[in-house]
């Protein structure tokens, strides 16, 4: 069980949307260990980019999420996108 306030991260290709990422994980846990791939490529430009890391913070309560990674469907109803200053 993830509770409510708690941060996680996502990877996601930096030409889609971070709401359509679907693979999360504690933040600075490293891409090696999140057992996602850290390039990737889209049906619409094949070209390969690396992933960008985007911070969540969980809005509601979510079952399970125990296992790292972990899916959530319907990102934007359970996790509020924080971008990063820079």
């Amino acid at each position: 069980m993830v509770q409510a306030g708690t941060p996680r991260a996502g990877v996601k290709d930096p030409r889609v949307s971070p709401y359509r990422a679907a693979s999360f994980t504690k933040p600075f846990h490293p891409a090696r260990h999140r057992g996602v791939s850290t390039a990737g490529n889209l049906r619409t430009s094949p070209a390969a980019r690396n992933k960008v890391l985007y911070r969540y913070d969980v809005l509601v309560t979510i079952p399970g999420g125990e296992v790292l990674p972990f899916l959530i469907p319907n990102t934007n109803r359970y996790l509020r996108f924080v971008p990063l200053r820079s």
